[in-house]
Parts: C-alpha cells; structure tokens; sequence
C-alpha cells in the first residue's frame, strides 16, 4: 500500500509542472509575439513622434513670438512675419492631426502585411496559436493607440498653453477654480467621482473599440475579397460602427425615456423641480449604456475575428 501511494503521488507531480510549465511557455511566447509586433510598429512611429513634439515646439515658440507682435503694425515685413508665423501655428496643429491618421495606418498595415499577404504564409505555420497571434497584435495595436493618443493631447495641450496670453492666464486660473467651487458646491462628490471614473473607462473603451474595429474589418475584407480589399474593409468599418451607434443611441433614448416619464410624474405630483441628483442620474445612465455597448462590441467583435482567423482565412 504505501508503494502505490508514493507511485501515484510521483506520478502527480510531473503533471502540475507539465501544466505550470505549459502555461509559462505559453505566456513567454504571447510576450515574445507582443514585443515583436509592438518594436514592428515602433521602428517608425518612435521617428513620427520626436517629428511631432519638434513641429510641437516650433509652434510653441511660433504662438509666443505673435504675442510680441504688433498687430496694429501695416509694415509689410510685421505682415509677413505674421504671416510666417501663422503657418508654423498651422503646421504644428496640422501635423498633430498628420500623427493621428499615421499611427492609424501603421497598427493597420502592421495587422494586414502580416497576416493577409505573403508573410502569413511565414506568420501562420509558427508554432503559436491562432489566438495567441491575434492577441499579441490586438494588445501592440491598443497599446500604441494609447500612446500616440497621450502624445497627441500633451501635444495639443501644450499648444493651447502657449497660445494664451501669460497676461490673462491669472483670470483663466481663476475662473476655472470658481467653475470647480460652483461644481462641488451643486454636485455630490461622489457623483462627480463616479463621472471621472466613467468618462476614462468610456475613453479606453473606445479607443480598444476602434482596434477591434478595424480588424475585423480587414479580416472580412481579406476572406471575401481578393481586390480592392482597402474599400471593402473601409466599407464594412463603417458599416458596423454605424451599426453600433445606432444600438447606442437606440438603447440611451430608451433608457432616459423611461427615467424622464417617471420623473416628470413624480414633479408634477409634488409641483417642485427636478432634482439635481435625477439629473446625475440621466448622465450616468447615458455613461453606462455607452459601457456596456462598447464592451459588448469588443467582446463581440474579439471572438468573432479570433473565429474568423482560426477557421475561415485562406491565404492566396
């Protein structure tokens, strides 16, 4: 007896560490996968973005020098100088909206080239999973989406910045700290908390959203179509997305229907208006519809081109 419990317990241990070691070298392979996919995007969106806060910084510099010009001036040099720096203002403004489109189609390029032309046949012969592939790219895909999303609102901010007179900027600070008094004066804290909590959560949503988008879209593009795939998907990215901007609206107009009934009967009972709290509530409430489709849509949209990949891609 004692021989047969001691053969089963070794028999037991090399299975957890068959598992353990299955799951790490799973993982290992996901990060290794991730990290190529993110440097593969890296190598020229690091370039576009030191190009970014340069233009960034002329414009910066730009905006400061109008501020020392006199406007009243009809010298045809003071008129040439605000015309000069005028378009570096325009430029630096353009080239963050320039950035935007380009970090766009790079995680799109990076995503078709290498599973839909002849890489995939270098990509999909690997020994990784399918899903394994799909993550790594979707998580470089919504990481960079991030960052370039950040650098352009520092970017943008900073603009702003200089782009008002330091002369005026003590009145700006002020009227601001008296909106934020009158907010939490009228407001609950913790509504207030629960808006920040929600509008940053909406915001990482949509930003995974539009990835998940734009994959799956390709995706479709690259099954049923062997030309003109960039219009198909384009076609099929709006498609959807109206899709689920109508399921949004639809399910909000509902949602705040049903509230503003039974408050408009509740107030014209008691003859007094609508509390403040019912109207944090309508806002909450148009927040959590918009939670909940989003991440609906990515859910959805994940397993559906995970699925798609796996089983319907045929490789020309």
């Amino acid at each position: 007896m004692a021989l047969r419990v001691a053969f089963r317990t070794t028999r037991r241990i090399p299975q957890t560490n068959y598992s353990i070691i299955t799951i790490l070298h799973g993982y290992v392979k996901s990060n290794a996968k991730f990290s190529y996919d993110f440097s593969a995007i890296g190598k020229k969106m690091w370039l576009f973005t030191l190009v970014l806060l340069g233009t960034t910084a002329v414009g910066c510099g730009a905006v400061s020098a109008l501020h020392y010009v006199d406007w009243d001036s009809f010298d045809i040099a003071v008129g040439g100088l605000m015309a000069g720096l005028g378009m570096l203002v325009f430029i630096s403004y353009a080239a963050i909206i320039a950035y935007s489109v380009i970090a766009f189609v790079m995680i799109i390029a990076r995503f078709y080239s290498n599973l839909f032309t002849d890489e995939g046949y270098l990509t999909f012969p690997l020994p990784v999973k399918t899903g394994t592939i799909y993550n790594a790219k979707l998580l470089a895909g919504c990481v960079w989406t991030v960052i370039t999303t950040a650098v352009e609102l520092v970017c943008l901010g900073i603009l702003l910045m200089f782009s008002i007179s330091f002369d005026h900027l003590p009145e700006i600070l002020q009227g601001i700290s008296m909106s934020f008094k009158m907010l939490f004066t009228q407001v609950p804290t913790g509504h207030i908390v629960a808006f920040i909590f929600e509008f940053v959560l909406i915001c990482v949503l949509s930003l995974v959203y539009q990835i998940v988008l734009l994959y799956i879209s390709i995706t479709i593009a690259a099954i049923i179509a062997k030309k003109a795939r960039f219009v198909i998907g384009t076609v099929f990215y709006f498609l959807i997305n109206s899709v689920v901007g109508t399921v949004s609206s639809v399910l909000t107009v509902i949602a705040m229907i049903f509230m503003t009934m039974s408050t408009a009967f509740e107030s014209a009972l008691t003859d007094v208006e609508i509390p403040v709290s019912f109207l944090c509530w309508e806002f909450h409430t148009q927040f959590i519809v918009n939670i909940i489709v989003f991440g609906g849509a990515i859910v959805a949209g994940y397993f559906v081109n995970k699925n798609l990949l796996k089983n319907k891609l045929n490789l020309p």
